[in-house]
């Protein structure tokens, strides 16, 4: 197997005499990979295989840049199987523990993408789908855990895959693991850190401290506030989208791509639009919701409520405090356009900061 899985000028990245030596391992030994099409994916490098029988797998391959990916999608495939009843392809088999050979061998499920079948669907056929989804969020709102991380084999809960990588100007990693925390406030000042510290690691910085070190005050200031829910649940940390839904004749009948999958915050959900739903449909998804008790969309409890502006607070102060441009001032060696820009955040922020007071 190639252990260059980040080359752009490797395609593909494994060749079909592999994937038959894995489909050897777990389906049979006689069973061989007679095709295979590579799938875009954004996290891992995906391959839709046949085998001599003519059945169908996906296999992932592990990336660099999310070198714990791979267990944290087995883990979380296996507790959804486990735990809940929310549809999730069988695993046939895998291997971790190193990324340059991690995968893991799925069964393909027949159906189509939810994302590409809502714009022929009627409007009773949306509110169908749009309420299957929503329990399936029941579902995940039920699950418990009493820390923050990403899930591991056995169980564990281990650190964050989905937010825990950062690449400096020079395109090289900057940290490889954030957490597992205890606390939301011990996660908040984990991400602000490791954010500030993006801005740190870079050598036209080195005799700039003062650029960054009242931010680390100041986001201690801010993760202080942090209250802390009950407990925490296993989501997406971009929620499940139509794209990671498999449907056939009327009913879900997978939920795939769960390497993004992290344990949080419910209220974390209400940070973005779940599935990109229009108002209407929105409507129907979020009175669902509430009918089934998800914690996220319960607007009547002051107390979510209140969490729920703390989340969408910080998130803009996480957004805010390495300024996406930043790269831009570090490359041509503008110090001082960069000072600038970041006390124009930090102000901005500020006065986020004081309204939420």
């Amino acid at each position: 197997m190639s252990n260059d899985r980040d080359s752009a000028n490797s395609i593909p990245l494994i060749s079909l005499q592999e994937i038959s030596a894995i489909l050897k391992t777990h389906i049979a030994p006689v069973v061989t990979a007679t095709a295979f099409v590579r799938i875009p994916s954004g996290s891992h490098e995906v391959y839709k295989v046949t085998d001599s029988g003519n059945a169908q797998y996906i296999l992932k391959l592990g990336a660099r840049m999310w070198p714990q990916k791979i267990e944290s999608e087995v883990a979380t495939l296996t507790y959804f199987r486990n735990h809940t009843q929310i549809p999730v392809p069988t695993i046939r088999g895998y291997r971790v523990g190193n990324w340059q050979t991690d995968y893991v061998l799925v069964d393909f499920i027949e159906g189509q993408k939810l994302a590409f079948l809502w714009s022929h669907l009627s409007q009773p056929e949306q509110i169908s789908y749009v309420k299957q989804v929503a329990s399936i969020y029941a579902e995940l709102d039920r699950t418990s855990f009493t820390s923050i991380g990403s899930l591991r084999l056995g169980g564990a809960v281990g650190s964050l895959d989905s937010l825990d990588t950062l690449t400096g100007p020079d395109g090289l990693l900057v940290g490889t693991s954030l957490g597992p925390y205890e606390s939301l406030q011990a996660f908040w000042r984990g991400q602000l850190h490791h954010s500030i510290e993006q801005l740190a690691s870079d050598p036209l910085l080195a005799d700039n401290a003062d650029l960054h070190q009242d931010l680390y005050c100041w986001a201690e200031h801010w993760a202080q506030k942090a209250p802390e829910p009950d407990a925490y649940s296993l989501f997406g940390i971009e929620c499940i989208k139509t794209n990671d839904i498999i449907v056939r004749d009327g009913r879900i009948v997978a939920v795939v791509d769960l390497e993004n999958f992290q344990i949080n915050a419910p209220e974390f959900l209400k940070l973005h639009s779940p599935l990109h739903f229009d108002g209407e449909m929105l409507q129907v998804f979020n009175e669902e919701c509430e009918k089934l008790g998800v914690r996220a969309w319960v607007k009547t409890d002051s107390a979510s409520k209140a969490r729920y502006d703390y989340c969408l607070r910080s998130t803009l102060i996480m957004q805010n405090i390495v300024p996406g441009d930043y790269n831009l001032y570090l490359r041509s060696n503008d110090l001082v356009g960069l000072k600038v820009r970041l006390a124009e955040a930090r102000d901005a922020l500020l006065s986020t900061l004081n309204e939420g007071a």
